[in-house]
C-alpha cells in the first residue's frame, strides 16, 4: 500500500507521540483515589429535633449536640420554618460510636448548645429514633398567646407581664382576620 510522503511523516509523528505518551504513563505513581465518607446508616445515627431558643428568642443559628465532650453532629444543624408555620425548628443528626470514637452508645447523655451558649436540656442517644426536645439556652423566660379579653387596646396603651409585683417583659399585639387583636 502507497502511503504518500506527508501523510507518512504525520503518521509517524503521531505515532511516536502515542509511543512517548505511553512510555510516561508507563513511569507515572498511581495516587489512590479518595473515598469518600460513608454516610451513616440509620442504625448509627439518633435525629433530634425541636424548637431552638437562645436568650429569649427563637433562633435559627447552630445547634451542636455533643456526647462527653465530643461534638457529634454528623453534618452541621439545619433550621427552617415547617409547613404548618409554625416556629423556627432544628434538626440534628448525632452519630455513633461504630461512625466518630466518643459519640453516641445506648443511654450516652446527648447534651446541645445554641449560638455557642449551653442548653439546660439533655437527651439520651438511642440508636434509630427521633426525639423532640426543646432547647433554651440563657436565662429562663415565659411565653404567652391567647386574646387579652378586649376588641382593642386604645393607641399608645400596652399590656405589660407581672410576676408578683415585678413587670417583666413585654407583649406585642397582632391584628385578628376579622377584627381583635391578640398577643
Amino acid at each position: 500500500m502507497y502511503i504518500p510522503a506527508r501523510r507518512a511523516a504525520t503518521l509517524t509523528f503521531v505515532l511516536a507521540l502515542l509511543i512517548q505518551s505511553a512510555a510516561s504513563a508507563a513511569t507515572l505513581t498511581p495516587t489512590a483515589t479518595p473515598t469518600p465518607s460513608p454516610t451513616p446508616s440509620p442504625e448509627q445515627v439518633a435525629m433530634f429535633e425541636g424548637a431552638a431558643w437562645v436568650d429569649a428568642r427563637a433562633s435559627s443559628g447552630p445547634v451542636v449536640a455533643m456526647i462527653g465532650g465530643v461534638e457529634c453532629n454528623s453534618e452541621p444543624s439545619s433550621a427552617g420554618v415547617p409547613p404548618d408555620g409554625g416556629g423556627v425548628i432544628y434538626g440534628v443528626i448525632v452519630v455513633s460510636a461504630q461512625v466518630k470514637a466518643g459519640c453516641g452508645q445506648e443511654g450516652s447523655v446527648v447534651t446541645f448548645s445554641v449560638e455557642g451558649k449551653q442548653a439546660e436540656q439533655t437527651a439520651v442517644w438511642h440508636a434509630h429514633t427521633t426525639q423532640f426536645v426543646n432547647l433554651l439556652a440563657g436565662p429562663p423566660f415565659a411565653g404567652f398567646s391567647g386574646s387579652p379579653g378586649i376588641a382593642s387596646l386604645p393607641e399608645g396603651e400596652s399590656i405589660l407581664p407581672f410576676i408578683g409585683t415585678q413587670a417583666c417583659g413585654n407583649f406585642k399585639l397582632n391584628a385578628i382576620v376579622g377584627g381583635g387583636q391578640s398577643i
